[in-house]
């Protein structure tokens, strides 16, 4: 079973409140998966996916969970280089309406993410 396989069936039947997939070589099928358990949890609270192979799809599939996951308060994306301005544009418009606090990190951050990251 892959990482992000068992990442999902632990996170849909344990109650966990902190989840770290930090350099696990996680792509954006990884998160697609991940996103589909984290719709229904109602349990997690901090989401660390950083330093991964996460790109746009990968985001797009983490702000649809977003919209759907009412506990989730923290979500570290950090380190993934693969993430572009569509991709933040897709976390912009889930976060303007979610109290979920972001962290990205990375030597060439695109330009939406400064703008996300001061906040309204």
């Amino acid at each position: 079973m892959c990482v992000c396989a068992r990442a999902r069936a632990c996170v849909c039947f344990v109650q966990v409140c902190t989840l770290k997939l930090s350099n696990c070589g996680m792509s954006d099928l990884g998160c697609e998966d991940l996103a589909e358990g984290l719709k229904v949890n109602e349990s997690l609270r901090h989401l660390v996916v950083s330093q991964n192979d996460v790109a746009d799809a990968g985001v797009a599939a983490l702000a649809g969970m977003l919209a759907r996951n009412t506990t989730l308060q923290t979500l570290d994306l950090s380190y993934n280089p693969g993430i572009g301005d569509e991709g933040v544009m897709d976390l912009c418009e889930v976060c303007m309406c979610k109290h979920v606090a972001l962290t990205y990190q990375n030597w060439h951050q695109p330009r939406g993410w400064r703008e996300l990251l001061k906040g309204p």
